[in-house]
């Protein structure tokens, strides 16, 4: 369904780093705090899970993408080595009414073994609100702590990994 707004996200799960019974249980929190919002939602990412592969937790994966109504639209090798490829950086959607093409480009970047990943939509001019202000930060003076404030005073939403773990 069309929103009145969307929320455009990335995730990225570091392998083994993470383990993918907890990273499909922060997942499926995140997916009921986007549901409770009633918004169009549009995530993309590695989440070093292999659709190419008939494990069990590519079958898990796809289950709780669907629960929630989302599909994942890039389906072909976006890792490719040598010796091996798989399909571990995802898009994923709720709005696939406007998708009208998703995939991947062929192009090598520096010294990454991933294809870049693309969504294109239709029509998005008239379901993006064009923005009224742009705020531009200068990173030349970063400070972290300064960035975290800045953060905490936007009129937004945002959870830390330990919220999304509890």
């Amino acid at each position: 369904t069309q929103s009145t707004w969307v929320i455009i996200g990335t995730l990225y799960r570091p392998g083994d780093a993470v383990s993918p019974t907890d990273f499909f249980t922060a997942l499926n929190t995140v997916f009921n705090k986007l549901a409770n919002l009633n918004c169009d939602v549009i995530i993309n990412g590695d989440t070093n899970v292999n659709l190419l592969s008939n494990k069990p937790q590519k079958y898990e994966y796809i289950s709780l993408l669907n629960s929630f109504g989302y599909i994942q639209l890039i389906n072909a090798p976006t890792r490719v080595t040598p010796y091996t490829s798989s399909c571990i950086d995802h898009i994923f959607t709720n709005i696939t009414s406007m998708a009208t093409k998703s995939g991947t480009f062929a192009v090598k970047i520096g010294s990454s073994d991933h294809q870049p990943i693309f969504i294109q939509l239709h029509n998005y001019s008239s379901f993006f609100n064009t923005p009224t202000y742009k705020k531009v930060y200068d990173f030349s003076n970063y400070s972290r702590q300064a960035f975290i404030d800045e953060i905490g005073r936007q009129d937004t939403w945002t959870y830390t990994s330990d919220e999304v773990r509890a």
